[in-house]
């Protein structure tokens, strides 16, 4: 398995758990760095207001007591970006990446860039031999 494929199961095993929203709002706040989930979800924790209480029950009872290592979920905060309507260079400032980065990122996570693709240009040599048997 890639590294890059262990970083998109991360990512997608902590939206499993607690929802997109949620894991928004972790892989914005903590992503890359290692957070400790507490063992019950109480209003008293910093996470029950940064997440909420469903999803930090949720949180709690998949990690209860561990720290766990956040996703940064570059690729697919890149999909949310761009389809909530944000630019690719809000996306790049936002992920502390090149346009470019963000470009290749959207295209690897099938999201619609809205370049629209050119249909081919007509062989003008062909147009020639045709008009010449009509």
């Amino acid at each position: 398995m890639t590294a890059a494929k262990k970083l998109r199961e991360a990512a997608d095993n902590l939206r499993a758990i607690v929802g997109d929203e949620a894991a928004l709002t972790l892989m914005e706040l903590y992503g890359g760095t290692r957070l400790y989930v507490p063992k019950n979800a109480t209003p008293a924790s910093k996470l029950y207001r940064e997440i909420g209480e469903p999803a930090l029950a949720a949180l709690c009872e998949e990690y209860s007591s561990c720290q766990i290592t956040v996703p940064l979920g570059r690729e697919w905060r890149a999909s949310v970006y761009h389809a909530l309507g944000a630019s690719n260079a809000e996306i790049a400032r936002a992920l502390g990446c090149s346009i470019d980065g963000v470009r290749f990122m959207l295209i690897r996570a099938g999201a619609n860039t809205g370049k629209a693709t050119k249909p081919p240009r007509p062989n003008p040599q062909l147009d020639l031999f045709r008009r010449g048997r009509a």
